[in-house]
């Protein structure tokens, strides 16, 4: 595929319930970054003595987990054996999500360097910041990069998340699809490093990375997760209905 011209960007500016006890604030999601996590717990209320199971996946946001009210970072921690035979709550991450709205997605990165603990970054993902057919690309790597979807191009400088809405068209037989491809904008010359076709819904969210290979300096990796919010609100509803009546 033929490399396009970025001479110019498209730039786009990309209650808590009355309830008896518990009372919660916001809420969050989880993805893990490199393999999915288990054996790790979360303090609902910041107390590292009350904990409860949390678990992440490579290929979908997790179930919400809730905080309580006035708690604004999230501690993740992993029980360890000590010399004594006892258990310890060692932590091995922490994400703030004052900046996220109700509806953070906290993003776990391995710590290469101390296994077992994780880096992490946090996203608003409210249905209202990110709505249905959008597409919205993170720009994880440490050099600006370029977007192009459909008819829309922008840049993305490092650490930014914008959402860009480029027009389906049609390819042969096929409706509503959409070419996109990423350059990386570090040189005098735009170097394509991703290239492919993608089908639009108009109900389904996706969120895409870019980030730098581990390791390696000019190989790049775009991963593109999706969520259907309706249907995944439908099904909570669901689920927590046959809860009650049990």
């Amino acid at each position: 595929m033929k490399p396009r011209s970025f001479t110019a960007f498209l730039v786009f500016a990309g209650v808590s319930a009355i309830s008896l006890a518990p009372v919660f604030g916001a809420s969050f999601r989880a993805l893990a970054w490199n393999s999915p996590i288990s054996e790790v717990f979360y303090s609902p209320s910041g107390d590292p003595a009350k904990l409860e199971p949390f678990e992440a996946y490579t290929h979908a946001r997790s179930d919400a987990y809730q905080l309580s009210e006035g708690v604004g970072t999230v501690r993740f921690y992993r029980k360890e054996s000590q010399p004594d035979g006892t258990e310890k709550a060692v932590e091995v991450a922490s994400a703030n999500l004052s900046k996220a709205g109700q509806d953070a997605l906290v993003i776990l990165f391995d710590n290469r360097q101390r296994p077992g603990r994780y880096f992490t970054e946090v996203l608003d993902d409210s249905a209202a910041s990110f709505r249905g057919g959008g597409f919205r690309f993170v720009n994880y790597t440490p050099v600006p990069v370029g977007v192009a979807l459909g008819d829309e191009k922008a840049r993305l400088a490092p650490k930014e998340a914008m959402i860009i809405n480029g027009k389906p068209r049609t390819i042969g037989q096929v409706d509503n699809v959409l070419d996109v491809s990423v350059f990386v904008l570090a040189d005098k010359t735009p170097r394509q490093v991703f290239g492919n076709i993608w089908a639009h819904n108009p109900s389904v969210r996706n969120l895409v990375f870019i980030v730098q290979v581990p390791g390696l300096q000019n190989a790049y990796e775009v991963k593109r997760i999706t969520d259907n919010p309706a249907e995944r609100l439908e099904m909570e509803a669901r689920a927590a209905k046959a809860n009650s009546s049990q």
